[in-house]
């Protein structure tokens, strides 16, 4: 494990025990002290909250350590780098499932090495949630048997005292978490127990955690987090490889995911599903030369798709602090119109104009004749009138950065430095 991430990390917690903060870990010591987690998750009692924020940076910044704090939907959240190492820590001040209240405040019952640990809350978000969430049995890493012991039935009967429901229902739970055929029926049996008698019990609760969840769906739509960048350049320039390796990369890092996406976010289904033509060519062969009928039927049908799937499937995705790369965009109708079956790419800049924007546009571009000698699809004049038309979209600063694309490594470092440089700007 690198030390200075270590380093931070157990410093950071030794002043949380002596200031006597009281919190418990939830995630991200699995394999510890071997290795660190993406994240950490930490339970803390909100009276404790600030002087913890304020705990976490003194000691991140004399480590040296860039310190962006995303926003606040999820919980408060520290995120932080030091050279190629980065670090996110996660604060939540009680543990909720739809309208189910599940741990209010941090109980920790016993030590991890030096960290603090609540047993019940550990369970709740390392078995339960998972388990309830995405009927997902999650595989227990060293230090989690260590925490949970395998003793799932007596860890329910110990929350008797403070959720009557999962107790009541605990039956249920065991069998979901130690059957290895899934039961989808149960499991949906399971969470409408939890959920109808959490209502009927709790209803109060129930109806204010209810609208908390539905306020946080909405602010999504803005609250950006992770950067959305889109990738340009003719067919054979090597954007379907760096992006490949641009997911290698930047897995296991401060981003929760990597979403990649061909040219548009795909709300609406294709084009030739509902006309049953191949109205758009699979990028595995020749792309199409030859403009269609109804350009701007089929145009518009695009713009929708862009319009919505921005902010029913980028927007929430960025909030998730996930990274979203496209292969191809909407400026790639206007740098080649037939590919879509548009006749032309007049008034695409207007429209351009009047769009959710992305965060970064990049292009990659090369000499014709060894883009040419990847990928033959396009003659040498169609490579060097796209690549004409992208330059000067570059010059007009509709597209951001500009990469010469003969190194792959080189590439790829660039690419992860904007990403990087793009979800500071995003958070600061």
């Amino acid at each position: 494990m690198n030390s200075i991430k270590k380093n931070t990390v157990e410093t950071i917690f030794l002043n949380f025990n002596n200031e006597n903060i009281n919190y418990s870990i939830l995630h991200g010591l699995d394999d510890y002290p071997e290795k660190l987690g993406r994240d950490l998750d930490i339970l803390i009692n909100k009276k404790s909250l600030n002087k913890a924020i304020d705990i976490c940076k003194k000691y991140l910044s004399a480590y040296g350590w860039e310190i962006i704090e995303p926003n606040k939907i999820w919980g408060r959240r520290i995120v932080a780098f030091n050279g190629d190492e980065s670090i996110e820590l996660h604060f939540l001040t009680k543990i909720v499932w739809r309208n189910m209240l599940f741990v209010s405040e941090p109980l920790p019952n016993i030590r991890l090495y030096n960290f603090k640990v609540d047993k019940w809350a550990y369970f709740v978000k390392t078995v339960l949630l998972p388990l309830l969430s995405e009927y997902k049995i999650i595989d227990l890493r060293k230090n989690d048997i260590i925490i949970l012991q395998n003793n799932f039935s007596t860890l329910l009967e110990q929350d008797i005292v403070t959720n009557k429901i999962v107790f009541k229902n605990k039956g249920i739970i065991l069998d979901l978490i130690e059957n290895k055929q899934q039961n989808y029926n149960l499991h949906k049996i399971l969470k409408l127990k939890l959920l109808k008698d959490t209502f009927i019990h709790y209803p109060f609760s129930s109806l204010s955690l209810s609208l908390s969840l539905a306020k946080r769906k909405v602010l999504q739509l803005c609250s950006p987090c992770g950067p959305i960048i889109v990738i340009l350049g003719p067919d054979g320039i090597g954007k379907s490889t760096v992006i490949n390796e641009l997911k290698k990369k930047l897995s296991n890092t401060i981003f929760t995911k990597v979403i990649t996406r061909h040219w548009r976010p795909g709300i609406l289904p294709n084009l030739r599903v509902l006309t049953k033509k191949d109205l758009v060519v699979n990028d595995s062969h020749a792309p199409r030369r030859i403009p269609g009928k109804y350009a701007l039927l089929r145009l518009l049908y695009y713009l929708i798709d862009y319009f919505i799937g921005f902010y029913l499937k980028d927007r929430i995705d960025s909030s998730k602090q996930r990274v979203i790369i496209y292969d191809r965009h909407y400026l790639d109708m206007y740098i080649d119109p037939f590919r879509y079956g548009i006749k032309s790419n007049k008034l695409m800049l207007f429209v351009w104009g009047i769009m959710p924007k992305v965060d970064a546009i990049l292009y990659l571009t090369s000499d014709s004749a060894t883009i040419y000698s990847r990928k033959n699809e396009l003659n040498i004049v169609e490579i060097e009138d796209q690549l004409e038309i992208l330059d000067t979209l570059y010059k007009r600063k509709i597209i951001n950065y500009k990469i010469e694309n003969n190194e792959l490594n080189d590439t790829v470092k660039r690419i992860i430095e904007i990403i990087y440089n793009e979800f500071n700007r995003i958070n600061s």
